[in-house]
């Protein structure tokens, strides 16, 4: 998804025009950068959390020259991911465990969200105890062995 893409979701989301959902983003991307420019932390509880690191200077090799060079200290924007946001992208894809997580209000409240049951390894799931059908194939292959012989 891009950024207009996403702005159009916001906008169908929130029930507001796409000029409003526009200004909206940039709002929220403008108070982000200039948080992080300002060395501050930003936590959106359940969602994540945005924070600049710091990374120490460091010995690299120039692939081209294969001379050994110095790596200066830096800061970059680092985002970490919440329980929440976590939870909803375990199951992408997958058709998920029973609920709609995105939908679901716990999210937003931060409340713990109910995961599906694991069945243990020491219980039997039910299907293994019904009679296996009858029409299922013989153990063994009923095709005749071929000698092996060496390929010329």
């Amino acid at each position: 998804m891009n950024k207009t893409e996403f702005i159009e979701a916001v906008a169908e989301k929130a029930d507001i025009s796409k000029a409003e959902a526009q200004r909206t983003v940039n709002a929220m991307l403008d108070v982000i950068t200039e948080t992080l420019a300002s060395g501050d932390r930003i936590v959106l509880t359940g969602f994540g959390s945005f924070e600049v690191r710091e990374t120490k200077k460091r010995q690299g090799v120039n692939p081209r020259t294969k001379q050994k060079i110095v790596i200066p200290a830096s800061k970059r924007p680092s985002f970490s991911a919440g329980a929440s946001l976590k939870q909803a992208t375990a199951y992408a894809g997958t058709g998920g465990p029973p609920g709609d997580l995105m939908t679901s209000p716990s999210i937003h409240r931060g409340d713990p969200i109910i995961r599906p049951r694991i069945p243990k390894s020491s219980e039997k799931p039910e299907s293994d105890s019904q009679p296996k059908p009858s029409s299922e194939k013989p153990e063994g292959d009923p095709r005749p062995k071929r000698p092996n012989k060496p390929i010329n």
